[in-house]
């Protein structure tokens, strides 16, 4: 049994927006059209980041007023 916990980014963490999957939990629709304003494999700087029960939502420093999912990123 594996007892670590994943590492979570914090905010001032860089992330690359490697794009949105075809499927992603939960499945907000606004989010996917929300991504589009972002680049693929252009870095972003997380403003906050909230750990919720089922996934991870992030908002950056450049679009700070739009939720993501953290699935939408590598972390740096």
């Amino acid at each position: 049994m594996n007892n670590t916990r994943p590492e979570f980014p914090k905010a001032g963490d860089k992330l690359t927006f490697k794009g949105v999957p075809e499927f992603y939990y939960p499945m907000f629709l606004n989010m996917k059209k929300d991504a589009e304003v972002l680049e693929i494999g252009k870095e972003y700087v997380a403003k906050q980041v909230s750990v919720n029960s089922s996934w991870v939502s992030i908002y950056l420093e450049e679009f700070p007023e739009l939720m993501l999912n953290l699935m939408f990123f590598d972390q740096i």
